[in-house]
């Protein structure tokens, strides 16, 4: 069996929340947990005058393994890239994909208008478009000399 790249890493990383939680636990504080370490999609933000677009690199899923949330100013972006289901017969040399469950947050800027938040995918590609308000929108004014 070939084992996987991180495997060490990812052992050792799960046992060092697994003792900070406990210490944590100790003193009455909130555990630590985080989603997402075998699969962690890159994220870009771009901001353009009337808008945000926040774009994610999803692929191999589908829309419907990934949700998208906007508690006040908080935009939560969630899902699972799930493992092909192989045959037994034959056996991997290299195995470097990921897969798992991921969640990332962004807390939005007080001109984002998340009423009006949209999203779309396309070819792996998870698009987040959050337009600004319109009081937002800024107006160059021009200085005239007298």
């Amino acid at each position: 069996m070939i084992k996987k790249e991180d495997d060490f890493f990812s052992d050792m990383y799960q046992s060092i929340n697994r003792a900070f939680a406990d210490v944590i636990k100790e003193f009455g504080g909130f555990e630590i947990s985080k989603k997402g370490f075998g699969f962690n999609p890159n994220f870009d933000i771009k901001e353009a005058e009337h808008d945000y677009v926040i774009k994610a690199e999803l692929s191999g899923m589908d829309e419907k393994d990934v949700e998208i949330s906007v508690e006040e100013n908080l935009l939560k972006i969630s899902g699972e890239k799930k493992e092909e289901i192989s045959d037994k017969k034959g056996k991997y040399h290299v195995s470097e994909r990921k897969f798992g469950s991921f969640e990332r947050s962004f807390t939005l800027p007080p001109e984002i208008d998340s009423s009006k938040i949209k999203a779309s995918f396309s070819k792996g590609v998870l698009s987040i478009h959050l337009p600004k308000n319109e009081k937002a929108n800024t107006k160059k004014i021009e200085i005239k000399t007298e």
